[in-house]
């Protein structure tokens, strides 16, 4: 019996950048140049997303009682 084997992996064949590719990165790349707003996605998203998941299992708890 034959067991399968995991490839390799290529970690090590890597390019280093130019300094025009690293400059254009450093431009374009939101976290780098710090244009967002970390309380929106750090506070208010997860804030709704969690608002929302109460409301979602509030309503199945409802429709669950009206049916019983």
């Amino acid at each position: 019996m034959r067991y399968e084997q995991q490839q390799k992996l290529q970690l090590n064949k890597t390019n280093d950048a130019t300094p025009e590719q690293v400059k254009q990165w450093r431009e374009q790349d939101v976290l780098s140049r710090g244009d967002f707003d970390v309380m929106f996605y750090f506070v208010v998203v997860p804030s709704l997303t969690q608002f929302g998941t109460v409301a979602v299992i509030a309503l199945m708890m409802f429709i669950i009682g009206v049916n019983t």
